[in-house]
């Protein structure tokens, strides 16, 4: 059949098709395209014409992979660049030491990462702490976060190594938080990290430190800056002169609450018909905690838990439960030997009958309290690109 078809139209089928490709890609993409986008069809049809089509289309690809190169390398592998004086653990601290993480949580530098980690954005990372060291600020933690850290190549792993060797010569602390084994893998293969290790020794005092998630991370930290101005261990009834009772107040609040002493790892609401050994199921009871530590797990689908918070000596726990709010799917447990005194609602209903001026200033501290966490949250959201 084509054989015995026109020639000439043939020919100008072929010649209508071609223009229109050209017109398409050469005059309607100009205002459709970026501009090195456009640069590479341009180059991709000058090299078909002088060079061959397989040619032309390989210098595309070469040009493509360039460019996308140059473009992700401008991305900030730092989704955060973050401070310890205004980012915080979910550790409830005292106002004393909310005072000093405040002044000197500066010395907590802290950089949550993400995507790619290849040579056109390690050595932004690089900059970044040497950026950091050059203010003159002491600094005494770099926290590196990698939950959104998708793979590294060894131009990172050089760098890391690079950091580390800045951490050892100013006698800095390196955290690693959220460290994949895959990833953990290649940093020890290049010589970043020492090889199965919790805690790898640096010379001239730098430590390297593993952690699962950057909240325990932040808390380690903290930890360490508080130990080394730590102020001298309050009793319960000092505690509550210092938060919102007058001393002549104590021994009546005192005598509405329960004493409730728990076991490390004990849960504090006692779920799904778990038996409690010294106290009946109470899960709208308010706990000062005395002495000891209570952390609230949120149970995540993968059977894993997240913490939401840990309530250390001097707070409160339970207020939202308190006041009638349904508990989330968490679980409440202590994480050492735990002293609590539980105010019940009854208690409390008592309280308000016979002592209302003690229950209005009981209700007032839990609302300052509530008021200073969602302050504290906004800061931390304020620093926040």
């Amino acid at each position: 059949f084509l054989a015995y078809f026109p020639k000439p139209v043939l020919g100008c089928l072929l010649l209508y098709l071609g223009l229109t490709l050209l017109y398409k890609w050469l005059v309607q993409s100009w205002g459709m395209l970026p501009r090195m986008d456009y640069f590479t069809v341009v180059a991709m049809v000058v090299a078909i014409n002088l060079l061959g089509f397989l040619q032309g289309i390989a210098v595309g690809f070469i040009l493509s992979v360039l460019l996308f190169m140059y473009h992700y390398s401008h991305v900030d592998v730092a989704k955060e660049v973050l401070s310890g004086a205004t980012t915080r653990s979910n550790v409830e601290r005292t106002g004393a030491e909310l005072g000093q993480l405040s002044a000197r949580g500066d010395r907590i530098f802290i950089l949550e990462l993400q995507g790619f980690l290849f040579f056109g954005t390690a050595n932004y990372l690089l900059k970044q702490v040497k950026q950091r060291l050059g203010d003159g600020e002491p600094l005494q933690f770099i926290v590196l976060d990698f939950r959104q850290v998708t793979g590294v190549d060894s131009s990172a792993v050089l760098s890391c190594r690079k950091i580390r060797t800045l951490a050892q010569q100013q006698q800095i602390t390196l955290v690693f938080t959220n460290l994949a084994p895959g990833f953990r893998a290649q940093l020890e293969q290049g010589g970043a990290i020492p090889a199965q290790e919790n805690t790898c020794s640096l010379a001239a005092g730098g430590t390297c430190q593993f952690f699962d998630d950057i909240d325990r991370g932040l808390e380690w930290c903290e930890n360490l800056l508080l130990a080394t101005s730590a102020s001298p261990t309050a009793d319960f009834r000092h505690t509550l002169t210092e938060k919102f009772l007058e001393p002549q107040q104590v021994e009546t609040f005192c005598a509405y609450l329960e004493p409730v002493t728990l076991a490390a790892g004990e849960s504090v609401y006692p779920q799904d018909g778990e038996a409690s050994r010294d106290r009946p199921p109470m899960a709208n009871r308010l706990y000062f905690v005395a002495s000891g530590r209570v952390s609230v797990l949120l149970k995540l689908p993968d059977g894993k838990t997240k913490r939401l918070q840990t309530v250390t000596q001097g707070n409160l726990l339970g207020e939202m439960r308190f006041y009638g709010k349904p508990p989330l799917s968490s679980a409440v447990v202590t994480e050492v030997e735990t002293q609590l005194y539980g105010l019940s609602q009854e208690r409390f209903q008592q309280m308000q009958q016979a002592q209302p001026a003690l229950a209005r200033q009981l209700e007032k501290y839990i609302v300052g309290m509530l008021c200073d966490s969602l302050t504290r949250r906004e800061q931390q959201l304020r620093v926040m690109r």
